[in-house]
């Protein structure tokens, strides 16, 4: 495959402190322009949210009502629907009816306490050590972090920033 240049773009530089203010000034129109674009936009889709969050919420009750009404004429049925328990789950010609048994989950109160009884058991493989490299600690002592092999301390660079006047940016957010 050939290679394709990219056009070159003409770059508009300001040829006089003037000019430059000109430019700054054309930059912060378009801030604003673009802040009122992204406005208008967040409101049309927080309109669209709250209609359909209005519209989701109603039709929740109704699966809700509809599902309730359902599991009250399932457990009366439930023998005849799950073939007198051999089977968790209950076949209709629009769907199915299914009981599922929830996965255990354990739950521990008192977490100090509760290791030092694993502990005093001798049940320690129930206790999860978590080793992590300290990367805050690291930056706070540079020199020495990057002294260790395979760990490097870098600049997160530079950045050229134009801060149009009137956008809260040049004026500390006032």
């Amino acid at each position: 495959m050939g290679r394709t240049k990219a056009k070159a773009t003409a770059l508009s530089v300001p040829r006089s402190r003037d000019e430059a203010e000109a430019m700054l000034a054309k930059i912060g129109d378009a801030q604003r322009e673009i802040a009122l674009v992204q406005a208008s936009l967040d409101q049309r889709v927080a309109d669209a949210k709250a209609d359909a969050e209005s519209a989701v919420k109603l039709l929740t009750k109704r699966i809700t009502e509809l599902t309730d009404g359902l599991r009250v004429w399932a457990e009366a049925n439930r023998p005849e629907l799950t073939d007198n328990g051999k089977r968790q789950h209950g076949k209709l010609a629009t769907g199915l009816i299914a009981w599922r048994r929830r996965p255990a989950k354990v739950t521990v109160r008192g977490v100090d306490a509760v290791l030092e009884r694993i502990e005093a058991l001798g049940l320690d493989r129930f206790v999860r050590l978590k080793r992590e490299i300290n990367k805050e600690a690291m930056l706070a002592e540079p020199k020495v972090a990057g002294g260790i092999e395979g760990v490097t301390i870098g600049s997160a660079g530079e950045d050229f920033v134009v801060e149009p006047v009137g956008l809260g940016l040049a004026d500390g957010g006032r």
